[in-house]
């Protein structure tokens, strides 16, 4: 099944389609999935990944167990060559990969995007003048580069049609259980327009800065204000970066991290939900969770979750583990932290 791109307005050799080539992605898409899962009778995950150029962040670490029982859809702006070699990688090792070339925001509608020389920090939003002195650098890979007003110059401001998640999941795209976004200062207008099937969604982890290092760019405290709300508990903060006023050395800000927020225990209801909670959590070494949403499955119907977790063996080995471990650890709190070890379990 090929996807479509969706042609940017205003550039050369665009044409408009008569209906959004995205549309028509998620809707042959999801006829698809949906035969793919009746057929197959196992646990599914899909996760969604907005922001290209290759590597997903923790979604590269979820993918590895099982990587067949996972869907990724990749919504990227900008037409990536390393982002399609990146997807047919991916399919090659069993995942269910497809891009969708698609500008993600929080409305619909013809948006600016600006292509910057530095690709990784392309954006929809300009960089915020107040920070273009900061110094960066020990976090790129040429040594020439120091200031963000360096890394963020627009080479291109192109036109786009934005869409939203929301959108993409009403034309038929099947709703993700897990959202990973690097969108580069959008990442709460994105969540945003998710709507209200953010409310069912397992586990988010998103770029975020506690500086705006993006004109108009909301901060780590919207993106708490929006989720906790809904259920989700701040479980890391991966990727920290520290920039500095000045040349970098010693200790900098808190600026830039990428906050990992899984469902409470308590706000997931289902058998299904429990099993896929625990395996998005177990590859990210977050066992003690995944442990007590496999009990949790256990405990709503032993006889689905049995059936359902074939597709996951480990995580019935994990509760196996814990149960054969817990008098010790009555005995002794850092028992099972000593003795819990799945080798391809990430540290």
């Amino acid at each position: 099944m090929a996807i479509s791109a969706l042609p940017a307005r205003g550039v050369a050799g665009a044409t408009a389609p008569t209906a959004p080539r995205w549309r028509c992605a998620a809707v042959t898409f999801t006829k698809w999935w949906e035969s793919w899962c009746r057929m197959t009778e196992r646990l599914e995950l899909v996760l969604y990944h907005v922001g290209g150029a290759g590597g997903y962040g923790v979604l590269d670490q979820v993918m590895v167990p099982h990587p067949e029982i996972c869907t990724l859809i990749v919504f990227e702006a900008r037409d990536d060559a390393k982002d399609r070699e990146e997807v047919a990688q991916l399919r090659k090792k069993g995942v269910n990969a497809f891009l969708v070339k698609a500008c993600v925001a929080d409305k619909m509608g013809a948006a600016r995007f600006f292509v910057n020389t530095y690709l990784q920090s392309s954006s929809m939003l300009r960089p915020a003048p107040a920070m273009l002195n900061e110094h960066v650098g020990v976090y790129l890979d040429t040594p020439l580069i120091k200031e963000w007003g360096e890394v963020a110059v627009c080479d291109q401001e192109i036109e786009v049609e934005a869409i939203t998640l929301e959108a993409f999941m009403a034309a038929g795209g099947p709703p993700p259980d897990f959202i990973s976004l690097d969108a580069q200062g959008m990442d709460v207008k994105i969540l945003r327009g998710v709507g209200p099937r953010l409310d069912h969604v397992l586990g988010v982890c998103h770029e975020s800065a506690f500086e705006p290092v993006y004109e108009g760019q909301e901060t780590f405290g919207a993106a708490s204000a929006l989720l906790e709300p809904l259920g989700f508990r701040l479980a890391d903060l991966l990727g920290p970066q520290y920039w500095h006023p000045g040349p970098a050395f010693g200790r900098g800000f808190l600026t830039v991290a990428d906050p990992l927020w899984l469902r409470r225990v308590g706000r997931i209801e289902s058998v299904m939900d429990c099993i896929k909670g625990a395996a998005l959590a177990f590859p990210l070494g977050h066992l003690s969770y995944a442990y007590m949403l496999m009990e949790k499955a256990l405990v709503l119907d032993e006889v689905e979750t049995m059936q359902v977790a074939t597709a996951y063996p480990e995580l019935l080995e994990l509760v196996d583990a814990v149960e054969r471990h817990l008098p010790r650890y009555r005995q002794d709190n850092k028992w099972l932290a000593q003795h819990i070890k799945l080798e391809w379990v990430q540290p």
